[in-house]
């Protein structure tokens, strides 16, 4: 085989070459849109969610036999309202009588958490915040002094966390 020939044989494998049954890579995309809808959520809960009182001198003011740890979840806007508030269901009953529920009192401590009375007319606030987060406070109970009747007295209050 001459030189001439050789080369023309290069040349020719090379041509054919590249018209080969090789497969090119392909590529294909395709795109995903992602939302996140985050809606205004509350969560709320008291621990213990039970206030004893054991009055023993009517000119002493009776503490409650623990404080109560209030905590709520908040999911909201950056400058979002939301507020705790308490109401009693009515005054505290007995078989012989009643303690008005406005001698229950509250001392509080945690940021947006505030002193207060239960009242079963109005919603008494208890703390407010703004944005979201978890937030914590304790609310230490009382009985105001007074001459109660020999008796187990009873209510319920309602705590309700409002997201504005």
């Amino acid at each position: 085989m001459s030189m001439r020939g050789l080369v023309l044989g290069v040349v020719l494998m090379a041509v054919l070459g590249s018209h080969s049954h090789a497969s090119a890579g392909v590529d294909a995309s395709a795109e995903l849109q992602m939302n996140v809808y985050v809606q205004p959520a509350a969560f709320i809960a008291l621990t213990p969610s039970t206030v004893n009182f054991f009055p023993t001198d009517p000119a002493l003011p009776t503490p409650g036999d623990n404080p109560v740890v209030c905590t709520v979840r908040i999911f909201q806007g950056t400058a979002g309202q939301s507020t705790v508030t308490a109401q009693a269901d009515g005054d505290l009953i007995g078989t012989t009588g009643t303690i008005s529920c406005r001698n229950v009192t509250w001392h509080a401590t945690g940021a947006g958490f505030v002193d207060g009375f239960m009242c079963y007319t109005t919603p008494q606030p208890v703390a407010s915040f703004t944005g979201p987060g978890t937030r914590t406070g304790t609310l230490s109970f009382t009985l105001a002094a007074g001459d109660y009747a020999v008796d187990s007295y009873h209510a319920k209050a309602q705590f309700l966390l409002t997201v504005l």
